[in-house]
């Protein structure tokens, strides 16, 4: 997966989890069939791969990772790749240490401490229009 065309292996640094103090087994959400790790920061992922400090990724099973970018501090952008295609683009936003949230697509997921606590799902609504009243009573 490293010598794959999207990720250069020149100048890669991997973050071996034991030299990470949190580093453990994150735990995951589902989205469409897909496993998604539920952190914020990639350094608590196993076998995570730096190539500097805002761009990160993450092998996941078979031919499957995670690029992910950091836009600012508090937020990312992520794609899933299976085999050098994107499969899945999303979106976390810090809110403070132990919660973030995800966007993908019409989704908006919370998390705090590593659990989701809220999904919502935006979806376009019509408006209530005025009931017409009838002129003459017919009863």
């Amino acid at each position: 997966m490293l010598g794959s065309p999207s990720f250069p292996t020149k100048g890669v640094n991997k973050i071996n989890p034991s030299q990470t103090a949190a580093a453990t087994r994150v735990p995951t959400h589902t989205f469409s069939n897909y496993k998604l790790p539920i952190e914020f920061h990639p350094s608590k992922y196993e076998n995570v791969v730096k190539f500097n400090n805002y761009l990160y990724m993450v092998p996941l099973k078979d031919y499957y990772f995670i690029k992910i970018k950091f836009i600012n501090k508090d937020l990312t952008k992520s794609k899933l790749f299976f085999k050098d295609q994107i499969v899945l683009e999303y979106s976390d936003r810090k809110i403070d240490d132990n919660s973030f949230v995800r966007f993908i697509g019409k989704n908006k997921y919370n998390f705090i401490s590593g659990k989701l606590e809220l999904m919502e799902t935006i979806k376009k609504t019509k408006f209530i229009s005025k009931l017409i009243k009838p002129k003459k009573n017919i009863f």
